[in-house]
């Protein structure tokens, strides 16, 4: 969302879609990390959602998910 490096008129990259992220490298569009799995720190749209994310989503966190100890979590 905020492209770090280009110039005027150069040609962004596209967005992600929905299930992906791109990682802080810029390495590309990755699958969501499932929960337990690690994750790059405060990096919380990293994470998937749990299965009973509609009952844990708050303002606190991403879809019921975010990255704590470089770990994705439910909370």
């Amino acid at each position: 969302m905020f492209p770090f490096g280009y110039k005027d008129g150069d040609v962004l990259p596209p967005l992600c879609g929905s299930g992906s992220f791109c990682p802080d490298e810029g390495e590309g569009c990755k699958p969501l990390v499932e929960i337990g799995q690690p994750c790059q720190m405060n990096q919380d749209r990293q994470c998937a959602p749990p299965p009973d994310w509609q009952e844990l989503a708050s303002d606190w966190n991403v879809n019921g998910s975010l990255c704590l100890g470089s770990v994705c979590s439910c909370v």
